[in-house]
């Protein structure tokens, strides 16, 4: 039983404070020895006793009654050792202990031995045959039917796979209303198969088609080889539909989810007709995962009677009852409620431990918050803390972050027991008490203003989190020197205003250990402070896992940027070091996994000494997984070790070189485990210095601004590479290689500026190409075998005539001919949904094959300039069935819309945008009195510039 189990922990920690006391002679002292140890006494009986309660039936009433009066008890005891009052309280606790513990002799409850169980773990987000899902829905019906219409309609489309993510904060019931869109689906028989699985931090495929074959078969549960779950699952849904449920999905990771979604569509070779419902918090991820753009829901916040009526629901089990037995609440949400007053009527203010609210639950001076140990405010309406606050003597954890308030009020420092404060965001916020220092209990502190350090801080010697320390008049680096317990992140900030070594040494970092520490100097430097010692005298503890050094502006790194020093370091950051010349020796470092140098301008080369000082280490950065080299200015030369049995950058995933001006040369020997490579800015670069043979990892591939690169390797043996962009590089000529290697992998090719001949080599045999940009390759004679690219979904070309049979391509960007085409050069594709049609002056009127296009939803106009064109819109526009927006730019010699009748007819039309550049048509639908305004009053959404 979950409640034994959670009064028994709050039992022990009773008594561990009790025992605490005892210990320092407080009971003593207060002359209360004798009832102190009475206390320890029951309550060490009661803790024997509910090992007995929680091996009986829930259903017995006497033990359920007996549980529920122990919990008040047990929180009174709590309270009193919170205020030390014995004398008064003392005998009151001790005599109902006494009372509890006959009746529990009563109710033939035993004293059992100690037997060790973790407390009960409890989610929303699951579902099985024990989930109740006949609950009352409150304020969301609309948007299940929304979501099971969205379904019915996507998947009869003849989609594979669809997918609806349900997006918004916690708390806005998005796993409710998928449980729902799963049961109504499966009442219905919406599709063969229905599947839940939920998702949480970690997105492992294997673990989700596990579970979804589990849910199917469950005599499939010892299944891990990820081909063997695949194989099992095609069996089972083989000439099936299914619908797959991902539930609290937090994967920002595009590359995963193609591979789940690849698995599910290619692997297991599912018919049309599947979908998937996806619930997330960031709106990131629902973008990334949704497969028709604006398919997804954004559940709104619940009025207040439907958040009052779930209110009543949960206290008293039936949504329009009156509401009892509501005096054991000791947790409240009351994020999304605006019946804030009715609620407290409804609880027992006193009793509550935790609320969370967006309103001020402080002004009211009736609601007495005897026992409140959690106060959460975040993103709440106010602008002001009460005085009140004083009176919450057991507060423990309060947050004020992401609101408008602009000071905490002096009282808040009579918080003695208050254990955690947080005021991030808060932009408002400009100033703290002056008697922060009182709150000698505090241990995290949690704000991201630099100007909010609270002053004394080195009172607070309990502090465990300080996110930022500012040096200056009122704040010495030697205050640092008493938080001894400080760990996880700390930035320092101004440590040019730190005089000298002997004053940098006082704040005894090497004895503080830190996960992640930032130094930064600002431009206010004092030249006459030896910035050099100074950061010597800062040496970090061994254990550091990240550093970041910004704004130094020494010329060498202390020589406890060693190994031998940091072994543990896994990050390291170097910003804005202007005045460094040689770099740090970094090669040796075992757990070193990112490293990133910016804005260096003086060093120019990069040669073995980064690597290692002896030369006989065999594998250098072996566990680096990242490089960013960021404004090397005057970067000129960088060696890599490639002699034989060397091992560089076994483990390199991501290497991004940019704005590294005179570069002319990058070395991309053995980089077999690299994902990422992306180069920009690069003025000076010619060549790549080896070949990509080897490069079996690498999926994206970009580089960009490189105006004197003249020539690039070979790419066919990167046989994973999913994206290559290539952009601004005006002198190169091609792009070599057999593109048939990449059949299965390029999705995504993207040429802009180049001085290309040709298309690359076998381009037309990539059949996994979905999207594919060309743009001003004015050396571009030929484009031809398009036809072949049947998953081309996207397409942006400057030239040529050769769009025909691309039958999956849903959105085109298409124009700026020459002035010789006067004809659209485009045959009929009724897949289209999106059109953006840029336009050229021998063009006299809008391309009459348009009309074919009865699946276009979003039409764009631009850039029609001729003084022949045309007037008026065509009638057939009324042919665009699906049309939801139309946008008009730029098109100076159009003065009206199609008819009144034809624009009726575009029933589902929601959007009309006329920007600049159409001055007559801009005027005819002006609100006021444009002649055309009468034919487009009905639309929801109009702009006019």
């Amino acid at each position: 039983m979950a409640a034994e189990l959670l009064l028994t922990f709050a039992v022990e920690e009773s008594l561990r404070r009790m025992i605490s006391i005892a210990a320092e002679g407080i009971g003593l002292a207060w002359g209360l020895n004798g009832q102190l140890q009475n206390l320890v006494d029951s309550l060490t009986m009661i803790r024997a006793v509910l090992r007995d309660a929680a091996t009986r039936p829930a259903t017995e009433d006497g033990v359920k009654r007996w549980l529920d009066k122990l919990q008040d008890v047990a929180h009174d005891a709590e309270d009193v050792l919170d205020e030390f009052d014995y004398e008064q309280k003392g005998k009151r606790i001790h005599g109902a202990l006494d009372e509890i513990l006959k009746l529990g002799g009563d109710l033939g409850l035993a004293n059992r031995p100690e037997v060790r169980r973790d407390p009960p773990r409890q989610t929303d987000s699951f579902l099985d045959s024990s989930a109740d899902t006949s609950a009352v829905v409150v304020g969301r019906e609309d948007d299940v039917s929304k979501v099971v219409e969205w379904l019915t309609r996507m998947t009869k489309s003849q989609h594979v796979l669809s997918v609806v993510p349900i997006v918004w904060m916690a708390g806005l019931g998005k796993t409710t209303i998928a449980k729902n869109v799963y049961k109504e689906v499966k009442e219905r028989k919406l599709f063969d198969e229905t599947i839940w699985v939920c998702v949480s931090n970690h997105f492992d495929e294997v673990k989700i088609l596990r579970e979804m074959l589990q849910t199917i078969d469950k005599t499939t549960g010892a299944l891990e080889n990820i081909d063997a779950i695949l194989q099992n699952l095609k069996k089972q849904l083989e000439d099936k539909t299914f619908l797959l449920v991902l539930d609290d999905v937090w994967n920002r990771n595009r590359n995963k989810w193609n591979g789940l979604k690849d698995g599910v569509v290619k692997k297991l070779k599912a018919k049309n007709g599947n979908a998937v419902v996806v619930t997330t918090r960031i709106k990131e991820v629902a973008s990334m995962m949704e497969t028709s753009h604006g398919i997804q829901l954004e559940p709104e916040k619940l009025s207040d009677d439907e958040c009052w009526s779930i209110i009543k629901q949960k206290v008293s089990g039936e949504p329009d009852s009156a509401v009892d037995g509501a005096s054991h609440v000791l947790h409240l949400n009351l994020i999304s409620c605006g019946h804030v007053e009715s609620t407290f009527q409804a609880v027992d203010a006193r009793k509550l431990r935790t609320v969370f609210s967006m309103v001020d639950v402080l002004k009211n001076q009736s609601w007495k918050f005897k026992s409140l140990r959690t106060l959460k405010l975040q993103r709440s309406n106010i602008t002001k803390l009460q005085d009140s606050i004083c009176k919450l003597r057991h507060l423990r954890y309060l947050d004020v972050s992401q609101t408008n308030i602009k000071a905490l009020p002096e009282s808040i420092t009579k918080l003695y027991h208050l254990e955690t404060l947080r005021f991030t965001d808060c932009f408002r916020l400009q100033k703290l008490p002056k008697k922060m220092r009182n709150l000698v209990s505090l241990r995290h502190l949690h704000f991201n203003d630099k100007n909010l350090v609270p002053a004394d801080v080195s009172f607070l010697t309990r502090l465990q989190t300080l996110p930022i320390f500012v040096v200056g008049p009122d704040h010495k680096i030697e205050e640092l020197r008493c938080l001894n317990e400080l760990r996880g992140e700390l930035e320092i900030w101004c440590l040019e205003r730190v005089r000298d070594r002997e004053d940098a040494e006082k704040a005894k970092l090497r004895e503080k250990r830190m996960n992640k520490l930032v130094f930064k100097w600002s431009d206010e430097g004092n030249s006459s402070v030896n910035i050099e010692d100074v950061l010597d005298a800062l040496q970090p503890h061994p254990d550091i896992r990240s550093l970041t050094i910004e704004g130094y502006c020494g010329e060498k790194f202390p020589s406890w940027m060693s190994m031998l020093q940091l072994n543990n370091l896994m990050v390291l950051r170097l910003k804005d070091c202007s005045n460094c010349r040689q770099l740090p020796i970094l090669g040796c470092f075992s757990r070193l996994e990112i490293l990133e140098m910016s804005g260096m301008p003086n060093v120019i080369c990069i040669g073995n000494e980064f690597y290692s000082s002896s030369g006989s280490e065999e594998v250098l950065f072996p566990a680096l997984k990242e490089l960013r080299l960021l404004g090397l200015d005057g970067l000129e030369e960088w060696m890599v070790p490639c002699g034989e049995g060397d091992q560089v950058f076994p483990c390199l995933e991501k290497l991004s070189i940019e704005w590294c001006g005179k570069l002319t040369s990058i070395p991309i020997c053995g980089l077999s485990s690299l994902v990422e490579f992306e180069i920009a800015g690069c003025e000076e670069l010619r060549y790549l210095s080896g070949e990509f043979h080897g490069f079996t990892s690498l999926q994206f591939l970009s580089i960009e601004d490189c105006p004197k690169l003249a020539s690039i390797p070979s790419v066919q043996h990167c046989t994973a590479l999913v994206k290559l962009d290539i952009d601004g590089c005006p002198e190169l000529i091609s792009i070599p290689g057999d593109f048939q290697e990449l059949k299965y992998s390029l999705k995504i090719l993207s040429m802009y500026n180049l001085k290309l001949g040709a298309l690359p080599s076998g381009l037309q045999c990539c059949t996994s190409l979905e999207e594919l940009y060309i743009w001003d390759c004015r050396e571009l004679i030929h484009i031809s075998d398009l036809q072949e690219l049947s998953f081309l979904r996207r397409l942006e070309i400057r030239d040529d005539d050769c769009l025909g049979g691309l039958t999956q391509l849903k959105e085109l960007a298409i124009g700026g001919f020459s002035e010789e085409l006067e004809a659209f050069p485009i045959g009929v594709l009724n897949s289209f949904q999106h059109l953006n049609l840029s336009g050229w002056d021998k063009l006299k009127s809008i391309p009459h094959q348009l009309q074919h296009l009865t699946a276009l939803e979003r039409l764009e106009i631009c850039d029609f300039r001729g003084e022949g064109f045309e007037e008026a819109l065509p009638d057939w526009l009324a042919n665009l069935s699906s049309l939801r927006y139309l946008g008009i730019d730029n098109c100076k010699n159009l003065k009206y819309l199609p008819s009144s009748t034809t624009i009726q007819r575009l029933s589902k039309l929601k959007g009309l945008r006329v920007l600049g550049g159409c001055p007559h048509l801009s005027e005819n639908c002006r609100k006021e009195n444009g002649c055309e305004w009468p034919k487009i009053s009905h639309v929801p959404t109009i702009d006019i510039v």
